[in-house]
């Protein structure tokens, strides 16, 4: 049998005035439908987190694997601008190397590092074997080519020669010299 709660001030009042107060498991039945819900709504609150974070997880995954194509693409074109720079350092500089070995008097120098044009006004001696050292220091033959300048006319027109990373043109007339000129392949 279910016991009846009563508020002290019915008791006060001294006795029963007709008026009936709700059992104790009424209450706690009313309560529990609370309960219920506030657990399905904390229940839903932590799974949508979980779902929050876990696509916070994936979005910062994907982000870290973009960031590490780029970071290996980065790495790719530093690995070519590094391959390029070394092919451009390995080529020789026309006008340092002309500077270096000091052409005599009777050669004129002018042009830069890519192309360089040497005239030598009377062919002599001095100036043939500053042309041949010249021509060694670039990788170029230069004994053989020395010899195809001299044997070179005016009217054989403009003659040629490479090396590997160099290449030379020149021209001979008795009234201006020799014209040559070199220019760096690549």
């Amino acid at each position: 049998m279910k016991q009846d709660i009563r508020t002290s001030a019915h008791r006060e009042n001294g006795g029963d005035s007709g008026e009936r107060v709700a059992p104790a498991s009424s209450w706690a039945g009313n309560l529990t439908p609370w309960l219920a819900a506030t657990v399905v709504v904390l229940a839903t609150v932590i799974a949508v987190l979980f779902f929050v974070v876990a696509q916070e997880r994936g979005e910062a995954a994907d982000l870290r694997d973009e960031l590490d194509l780029a970071e290996a693409e980065l790495a790719a074109r530093d690995e070519q601008a590094a391959a390029v720079q070394a092919e451009e350092d390995a080529l020789p500089d026309l006008e340092e190397l002309a500077d270096e070995t000091e052409a005599p008097g009777t050669v004129e120098v002018s042009g830069d590092s890519d192309s360089l044009t040497v005239d030598v006004f009377f062919p002599g001696e001095s100036s043939l074997d500053w042309l041949e050292e010249y021509m060694d220091e670039l990788g170029l033959n230069g004994g053989t080519i020395r010899q195809r300048m001299g044997q070179t006319r005016a009217l054989d027109g403009t003659q040629e020669a490479s090396g590997d990373d160099v290449s030379v043109t020149w021209t001979y007339h008795p009234d201006d010299g020799l014209s040559a000129v070199f220019s760096v392949d690549g």
